[in-house]
């Protein structure tokens, strides 16, 4: 090695030395830098894009968007369904649909509910004790309407007719199941069966 290339690596060290080993100056690659920063700069961008979006382009709310999606494609092929005592126990009896009633459920009606239906602050479906029910097919119009002035929220805004009948067809297949949770209100009255 020539003594002009010894004296340009001794101009290369950082003059640290350790152990007899002496340690050279070597910048970070450019690349690396503006890799590094880019990180950074799109880490932020990213916080503010999922923070102002509120979660929707997290990957559980793409999940529910497919759900949402292949429910809709489901429904098409049912077409407009009545909401009458046949057509929410034929749905309360059909495990495809019922798993899109529950589906609904767990979404909507659980945090109230129970993910049971055993009842949080909202009733205990799971008991044959009701106060603004019936028949059967009166699930249907508390679902849509609303009850306790709006302690119950009318959901008639936020699902189709479609799905208020699914979920309603699930809550429908809850009952007599009789799971430890809330107690029935003081007013309710008890159901011996639903009627067609």
């Amino acid at each position: 090695m020539s003594q002009q290339t010894k004296d340009q690596l001794r101009d290369q060290l950082t003059g640290h030395l350790y152990d007899g080993i002496e340690e050279y100056d070597n910048p970070t690659p450019g690349w690396w830098k503006w890799l590094f920063i880019g990180t950074i700069l799109f880490g932020i961008l990213y916080w503010f894009v999922f923070t102002m979006s509120f979660g929707q382009l997290s990957a559980p709310a793409f999940l529910e968007m497919a759900k949402s999606e292949e429910t809709m494609r489901q429904f098409g092929s049912l077409g407009a369904i009545n909401p009458d005592a046949q057509t929410i126990l034929k749905f309360a009896h059909d495990e495809k649909w019922l798993a899109v009633g529950k589906n609904i459920f767990l979404s909507k009606c659980a945090a109230c509910h129970a993910r049971d239906g055993s009842g949080i602050n909202g009733a205990n479906l799971t008991d044959d004790k009701y106060i603004n029910v019936n028949k059967v097919e009166d699930i249907v119009d508390v679902v849509a309407s609303g009850r306790a002035n709006g302690a119950m929220p009318a959901w008639r805004n936020q699902m189709n007719e479609n799905e208020i009948i699914m979920v309603s067809a699930f809550v429908a297949s809850l009952r007599g199941q009789n799971l430890a949770g809330r107690a029935p209100e003081a007013n309710a009255k008890e159901i011996i069966a639903w009627h067609e």
